[in-house]
């Protein structure tokens, strides 16, 4: 269902008009309409629509200062359009080409303008933040619709379904421009309510909580301090429930003889290959030479000065604290099994630094008495430099390769240069990169094409989808050929937009699950799901992990019905009221986060580097209603046109 003809050009006659007028009242963007050709600038317009419809008064003021120039049909659709109606709604088509826009218990029969609604969006149902206009007799949109993400699996669909249901039934279904108009007012009272209601929202939680549906409970952090939730997730989130528990999970790392005390003993224990591979490791020619002399060469070549900080410097920056830790505390530690409480307490194997026992119930982390004695002459500080460079490098290539999919080794490096007054050369960085992170530490395979500068990195998940098989005798984050194909479609989408810079605040956080965790949309979402914890859920793990999977699949841009998925299995939801609300935060979380697509700009900054003009967020991440004659939140005391809203 959409306008007529002469309908649809009457229509934009006057919203061109409009537009324009406003936008050379209050200078939102560079022209609506080109004075030399005459084309309009949708983008601009957009921007301008938004405040316009925030702002209602325009319309008067253009009526009043212009009336001579405005003909009487379009005067007369700008005098109804005095009674706009802007809200988020979830829309619905249960007929062939007749589209509903529902909200708050209403349903609207909207008109398309040129072009079927349907054609416009990505699913149904969904959601969307538009204006409704009364137009002649019938309820059309204001040209623009911000589609929302899908969330609905079947049980969220079938809330809608039920709404819908219950609308139908008492005849609550707006068909007409006057009935649009006549209800208009008691609407936008109904609005005001809810955007009071959600500035009041952590007052009136802590005084009436929501009743939270079959199906889930109110979780043990819904209650608590931002610190205390911290503490008790880390005390209790990845805890063992006894000495049971925590051999089972650690047991397989360990030996399970008796400790030994020293590297010939632990050499001894070893089996051929095992003893031979790390004979090979320290380059020590094998040929002819039995056991005991294999074990003496090993000990004599572990406990050169120049073998020790090798290894110190080259060894995973995890594993480097913990020996480092070991070192320092005598070089063995005992643990009762029923004192293990979660992994923090567990040293790793590290193979001739670090050997962890498990024998009568007692964990035991053994460094060789013979390497004590060699880490004695070690020079620790420059050790200690080169790790904190390996370290800073590969976080920073982890970020950047988290926030943007793909990115060149050389901006990597550029990062690298910028964060660090002691760097390594290029060709040392490129090395770290490929050979020194564990395995499980690297985010990303490095794509070494003929020339050095088409070296690239990509993360993990592109790699796995992608990049095919192990290559030769490379390491297996390191392939020596140029992208895959593949590729070009995020690079294609990443072309023409700057790349994010890391931030200092990036920087001092080092991961970028836990930055984005710390955004106030994703905190927003947490604290809603610490307050409906699915029964056969743990309250210390399970909003965190939802969280930390949505961060990942919104920035990665996962398929929606992924998403979709994944939301019904994770989330019980209960009534209209909740699936509103989970849709809002779900909706703040996903406009705030970096995607790979916007080399790592989140949508909102993406919105707003198009725009111009800063834009301010509430506390859970949704944008602030500001109109152009508001104070500015910023603190400044002149209106938002003339601060931050000004081009």
């Amino acid at each position: 269902m959409i306008l007529s003809k002469q309908d649809c050009e009457l229509f934009f006659s006057a919203f061109d008009a409009l537009t324009d007028y406003a936008n050379g009242k209050w200078g939102v963007a560079p022209a609506v309409i080109d004075p030399r050709s005459g084309f309009v600038n949708e983008e601009n317009q957009r921007k301008v629509a938004a405040e316009v419809w925030r702002n209602l008064s325009i319309i008067d003021e253009l009526l009043a200062e212009e009336p001579f120039s405005v003909p009487a049909q379009e005067a007369d659709v700008l005098k109804a359009w005095r009674n706009a109606y802007t809200d988020s709604f979830y829309v619905v088509s249960k007929e062939p080409r007749v589209v509903h826009f529902i909200s708050e218990g209403t349903a609207f029969e909207v008109c398309g303008l040129s072009r079927e609604i349907i054609s416009m969006l990505a699913s149904m149902p969904t959601v969307v933040t538009a204006t409704l206009l009364p137009f002649k007799d019938k309820i059309v949109f204001g040209v623009y619709l911000e589609e929302q993400p899908m969330l609905f699996g079947r049980a969220m669909a079938q809330l809608i379904d039920d709404a819908w249901e219950e609308i139908k039934a008492s005849g609550r279904i707006l068909t007409t421009a006057d009935q649009l108009i006549a209800a208009v007012p008691d609407l936008e009272e109904q609005r005001i309510s809810r955007e009071a209601e959600r500035m009041l929202s952590s007052l009136e939680e802590e005084m009436a909580p929501d009743v939270v549906g079959e199906g889930a409970h109110r979780g043990l952090l819904a209650d608590v301090s931002a610190g205390e939730r911290e503490e008790l997730v880390k005390k209790n989130a990845y805890a063992f429930a006894g000495a049971e528990d925590a051999m089972g999970a650690l047991g397989a790392y360990c030996d399970r003889r008796e400790p030994r005390y020293s590297l010939r003993g632990m050499l001894e224990d070893l089996g051929e290959d095992d003893l031979l591979g790390i004979a090979s490791g320290l380059r020590i020619p094998l040929t002819n030479m039995e056991r005991e002399s294999v074990v003496d060469a090993i000990v004599a070549a572990a406990t050169e000065r120049e073998s020790v900080e090798s290894m110190l410097a080259t060894m995973d920056y995890e594993d480097y604290e913990k020996v480092t830790e070991l070192y320092k505390r005598g070089g063995c530690i005992s643990v009762p099994a029923d004192q293990m409480h979660n992994t923090e307490g567990f040293f790793p194997e590290v193979p001739l630094l670090c050997q962890p026992f498990l024998h009568d119930g007692t964990f035991t982390f053994v460094m060789p008495g013979e390497m004590i004695s060699a880490l004695d002459e070690t020079n620790w500080e420059e050790v200690g430099e080169y790790q904190r460079q390996n370290k800073l490098l590969v976080s920073i290539a982890n970020f950047m390769i988290e926030l943007r999919g793909i990115c060149s080794f050389d901006a990597v490096y550029d990062a690298y240069l910028a964060a660090t007054k002691n760097p390594f050369d290029q060709g040392d960085a490129l090395s770290v990169l490929a050979f020194s992170p564990r395995e499980d530490l690297a985010l990303y395979t490095i794509w070494m094409g003929d020339d050095p500068a088409n070296t690239y990195l990509v993360h993990i998940d592109l790699a796995r989808a992608f990049g095919g098989k192990d290559q030769g005798p490379y390491p297996p984050r390191l392939r020596k050929d140029d992208l895959p194909m593949e590729f070009d479609n995020l690079m294609d989408a990443q072309r023409g937009k700057s790349p994010r810079p890391l931030s200092e605040e990036m920087l001092s956080v080092g991961d970028y699950v836990a930055w984005a965790r710390s955004r106030p949309a994703a905190i927003a979402l947490r604290d809603w799901l610490d307050a409906h914890v699915p029964d056969n859920a743990d309250d210390y793990s399970y909003a965190n992990g939802v969280v930390d999977d949505l961060i990942v699949m919104c920035t990665q841009e996962f398929p929606m019905q992924v998403v979709t998925e994944y939301l019904s299995k994770n989330l019980v939801v209960s009534g209209m009221g909740q699936l509103n609300k989970v849709m809002e935060l779900f909706g703040n979380l996903n406009n705030t986060l970096p995607r790979w697509s916007n080399n790592g700009w989140a949508p909102n900054d993406i919105r707003e580097g198009k725009g111009g003009a800063k834009v301010f967020y509430n506390e859970d991440g949704s944008a602030k209603r500001i109109g152009p004659y508001d104070l500015c939140p910023c603190g400044s005391g002149k209106p938002y046109k003339d601060c931050h809203g000004r081009k």
